[in-house]
């Protein structure tokens, strides 16, 4: 009888497939946002980053086993992350007499180099909308610039996160279209 049950148990575990889980995703935000009012989002969900200050966050992947324990408002705060494209958007404004550095990262767990980086000194304003690949297992290779989907041109300027001068393709520097 006993192995009767056992045999049915195990054919119950097979018939049924099991849900692979997903794989965890982490990240580290920073923002060095003395002298600046600084606001980002990650697929949509603002972080709660207010630059003013220099701010450090871990981010998680949505399905992140910690996600159970952690209070509504953390859900949506830290697990925002998705494996593959994750759409990071970046504001700022400059106070008015202000005179420092604005440096925001992204940093993913096992990469080797950011995954994002904004650096901006003189600029009043601007809007960021960086679009990044995140494999769940991290590229072993050192050029991450192939991982940095094209972002939007920025407007009159040359920045940090794309390098590219408005009137260029709107690919990174270095990248080119291939057909």
């Amino acid at each position: 009888m006993t192995r009767i049950l056992l045999l049915a148990a195990l054919c119950a575990g097979l018939a049924a497939p099991a849900r692979a889980a997903e794989p965890e995703l982490n990240a580290v935000l920073s923002v060095m946002g003395n002298g600046y009012t600084v606001k980002v989002l990650v697929n949509g969900s603002d972080t709660g980053i207010t630059g003013g200050k220099s701010q450090s966050m871990r981010l998680f992947n949505k399905e992140h086993p910690w996600i159970v324990k952690a209070p509504p408002e953390a859900r949506a705060r830290y697990f925002v992350l998705v494996p593959g494209v994750n759409e990071v958007t970046v504001e700022f404004t400059r106070e008015p007499k202000a005179d420092n550095t604005l440096m925001v990262e992204l940093q993913a767990e096992g990469y080797p180099t950011p995954l994002l980086e904004i650096t901006h000194r003189q600029t009043a304003t601007a809007k960021h909308v960086v679009k990044l690949q995140i494999e769940p297992k991290a590229p072993k290779h050192r050029d991450l610039s192939a991982r940095l989907l094209p972002p939007r041109p920025c407007p009159g300027r040359k920045c940090w996160p794309c390098r590219q001068d408005p009137a260029s393709s709107g690919l990174p520097a270095g990248l080119s279209r291939s057909p």
